[in-house]
Formats: structure tokens, C-alpha cells, sequence
């Protein structure tokens, strides 16, 4: 197998995003973790193969990331709780922080959830069809037509 030089500089990108990126930030239980372990990234990571320009790429990726973690790491300490308004507040806000619609995608999900759990059943659905909307696999949308289609049931 020949891999060219570009080729080579992706595959080196995506496994330092794999494993030196990506693992610290969901290992950690809140943000004040992720937000520590995201400032010691640059002096842990071997750059081997990639230019300024990824590198720098990743770092505001990582930046602009930390207000949304902070906003889903408050709604899922006030949702274990119990204030399930408050955590609807603060999951709706980790969206309106959200770089894209790729990432608000979690917090979508869990305010359908807890819509659900308060029997806000409309608005589940309204969370259910944004989830359907922008979803890219075909399984997954299978799987959330089917939930909504057991929410209309329970409207």
C-alpha cells in the first residue's frame, strides 16, 4: 500500500486527535477537569506530522469548545439534583454556544429527554425532529422516529 505524503499527514492528524485530543476530554467528569487538561494539550502532544496550521486549527477547536462544556457539565450536575428546569436552561444555552449544529446535537438529545421526563411531550418531539434533521445515520434516525412515534403516542 502506498500512501502519499498528504495522505499520510491526515492519517497522522485524525490518530492525534484520536488519542491525545479527544480521550482527555471525555475521560474527565466536569469541565473544570477537561478545561485543565485542555491547557496542558499543546505541551503533551507530539505535533509529529502536522503543520502550524492544523495545529493551530486544533487549539481554537478546543477554545471554542469550553463554554459549551461548561454549560452541559452545569445541566447535568443540576439534573442530578433534580432541577430539571434549571438543567433545560442551562442545556438550551450550551446551544445557543454551540460552534454548529454538529455540536449541540448532546444537548438536544438530553433536553428531549427531560421534556419527556416533566411529560412536556410536544416539546420532546420538537427536540426529537431537530435530532432527526441533522442526524447522519440512518440507523440513529430510524431509532429516534421510533421514539417519536411513542411521544405522539403520548401526547
Amino acid at each position: 500500500m502506498i500512501i502519499n505524503k498528504k495522505k499520510k499527514s491526515e492519517i497522522t492528524f485524525c490518530l492525534v486527535l484520536i488519542f491525545f485530543i479527544v480521550p482527555p476530554a471525555l475521560a474527565t467528569e466536569n469541565y473544570q477537569e477537561r478545561k485543565d487538561s485542555k491547557e496542558q494539550i499543546p505541551a503533551n502532544i507530539l505535533w509529529i506530522g502536522i503543520n502550524d496550521k492544523q495545529q493551530e486549527g486544533l487549539k481554537k477547536v478546543t477554545m471554542k469548545s469550553q463554554p459549551r462544556w461548561a454549560a452541559e457539565d452545569r445541566a447535568i450536575q443540576l439534573e442530578k439534583e433534580g432541577n430539571i428546569d434549571e438543567a433545560i436552561a442551562e442545556f438550551n444555552r450550551a446551544i445557543q454556544v454551540s460552534e454548529n449544529s454538529f455540536y449541540s446535537w448532546t444537548s438536544h438529545y438530553a433536553l428531549a429527554r427531560l421534556y419527556q421526563s416533566k411529560g412536556a411531550f410536544n416539546d420532546a418531539v420538537k427536540e426529537i425532529n431537530w435530532l432527526i434533521k441533522n442526524c447522519q445515520s440512518e440507523e440513529t434516525k430510524k431509532e429516534l422516529f421510533d421514539k417519536k412515534q411513542k411521544l405522539l403516542g403520548q401526547t
